[in-house]
């Protein structure tokens, strides 16, 4: 069967599921940490140290225990420049990855758009092939009625037999299209249909060699 909404719907489907964009989101959110932990390099590092000692003696103050709590605090502001050389390269990495990123999602949305009208053309390809099948088999009833009633000749009912027999096949080549390209908008959607597609693919196109073998 072929995905159905419009194309926004569909954009949107395959925004969610393609799991290259959701590589791609988390490359940009690695990209987006790693950019905090480069700017992180400049803030002081604090430290506390806490001591308790007990004693079976009493001191001057008169307690047998003391405590001591000790903050630090150290901040380096020269580092030869690799912080600085970090913060750039963090920098362009999230660059990169945002890029990559806008990028898939303007190539997705190209995909599921073209997806989406080559599927309109082979459907509408494949109704007026039908079509042409059951006119031609008018015609042939009609030449073959008037072959029994010894108004027309044998050659005129083979003719007609074979026109019937092009259009057929046109029909199922017609129906071979239209599910690539129900295949082909599954693909950019994402979704786990690609296995039944490509069966109903390999069927159409072995009704397409059995039909060509047969002429």
């Amino acid at each position: 069967t072929a995905p159905t909404g419009d194309v926004s719907s569909l954009i949107r489907r395959a925004l969610l599921n393609r799991l290259d964009l959701r590589a791609l989101s988390l490359d940009r959110r690695v990209a987006t940490r790693q950019r905090t932990a480069a700017w992180l390099g400049w803030v002081p590092v604090l430290d506390v140290t806490y001591n308790w000692r007990y004693d079976s003696t009493a001191g001057f103050s008169g307690s047998y225990d003391t405590w001591q709590l000790v903050f630090g605090a150290r901040w380096s502001l020269l580092n030869g420049g690799q912080r600085v050389v970090a913060v750039a390269r963090r920098r362009s990495q999230l660059r990169v990855a945002n890029s990559n990123h806008r990028a898939r999602v303007l190539a997705i949305r190209q995909e599921v758009q073209q997806g989406h009208l080559q599927l309109r053309k082979a459907e509408r390809a494949c109704r007026l092939a039908a079509q042409q099948v059951e006119l031609t088999e008018q015609t042939y009833r009609m030449v073959s009625r008037q072959y029994r009633a010894g108004l027309t000749s044998s050659l005129e009912v083979v003719s007609a037999g074979s026109e019937l027999e092009r259009r057929r096949i046109s029909r199922v080549v017609g129906q071979l299209q239209r599910d690539l390209a129900r295949l082909r908008l599954w693909r950019a959607l994402g979704e786990q249909q690609l296995k039944r597609a490509a069966t109903t693919v390999q069927s159409a196109r072995q009704r397409v060699e059995t039909k060509t073998a047969a002429l």
